[in-house]
């Protein structure tokens, strides 16, 4: 008696591998997947089991190399979700969340789960219209999850206000303003945001949609040079030419050598041409000049 043990745990993988191939009985497979020596021994046994708690068991298991595996085999909305809650190893616990349907459930990891991988994955997953209302009008729930909801609804009104709302109470960002499409509210962030970068894709974004009335286009740079004169060139460029006097841009001698680059001599009069050579031969950069062109609107 004991002189003989079972085929399943011969020191050949091969043999082992063999004779659980042969085995039904679901408590001597999950025996095999908890306590063989050998990985792939363990996970012949894994793909032969169909119990669904003992094969959670396994992938709760942080010593068996088979609980990955195990998991993937997972298919019990309820066990699902107690590995997804309770496994130690969090690729496991990945793995079972991006198994799960339930979308109350995928929104309970992804606004509590302690991993932001599976905070993700869950969010990702996510397309009940009412959670993503809820989520993103919750003010107790960050920026980007409160954005990234939004984004994802169909009422794009809805959306919108969301966006503008977040915007004037909780965060000013660049990152908000990216999603904000309202006329109305673009200019007023373009006049007024303390913020010289917030203003200035405001202003850009306003510009390229054609959004802008002449009058418009002059305060809003105005304002924005008052604040930093560094997006002159920026702005100089993004402009068409019938909009840049509009603007407040003037043009001269030095304004044109530093957007044309250089010197090409037939867009120059003589006179000009030859202020241009004296600075030259001076040793003076006609980039140190007088470039920045622009009058600042009284």
């Amino acid at each position: 008696m004991g002189l003989f043990k079972p085929a399943w745990q011969s020191s050949n993988v091969k043999t082992a591998i063999k004779a659980v191939k042969n085995i039904s009985d679901q408590s001597t497979l999950a025996e095999i997947a908890k306590s063989s020596e050998s990985m792939s021994v363990r996970e012949a046994a894994v793909e032969k089991l169909t119990d669904q708690g003992k094969l959670a068991y396994i992938a709760k298991d942080i010593r068996n190399w088979a609980r990955y595996r195990a998991t993937q085999k997972l298919t019990d909305p309820k066990v699902l979700f107690d590995v997804a809650k309770n496994a130690n190893d969090y690729k496991v616990r990945l793995e079972a969340v991006k198994k799960i349907t339930d979308q109350r459930k995928l929104a309970d990891f992804a606004e509590n789960d302690r991993d932001s991988d599976i905070r993700s994955a869950a969010f990702t997953m996510l397309t009940d219209q009412i959670i993503l209302a809820d989520i993103a009008k919750n003010i107790s729930k960050g920026t980007h999850m409160r954005v990234e909801a939004a984004e994802k609804l169909t009422d794009k009104t809805l959306a919108q206000n969301i966006y503008t709302e977040i915007y004037k109470n909780v965060d000013s960002s660049l990152y908000v303003t990216k999603h904000l499409t309202d006329p109305i509210i673009l200019a007023d962030i373009a006049k007024s945001d303390v913020d010289v970068n917030v203003r200035c894709f405001a202003f850009r974004k306003l510009y390229e949609t054609g959004n802008l009335q002449d009058g418009q286009i002059k305060k809003i740079v105005s304002g924005i040079m008052r604040m930093d004169k560094k997006y002159y060139q920026e702005i100089y460029d993004l402009l068409k030419v019938d909009d840049r006097a509009k603007a407040g841009f003037t043009e001269n001698l030095y304004t044109r050598y530093y957007h044309s680059g250089g010197g090409d001599e037939a867009q120059y009069t003589e006179s000009e041409w030859l202020h241009m050579r004296v600075i030259y031969y001076k040793g003076e950069n006609m980039s140190n000049q007088n470039c920045e062109g622009w009058e600042l609107v009284k």
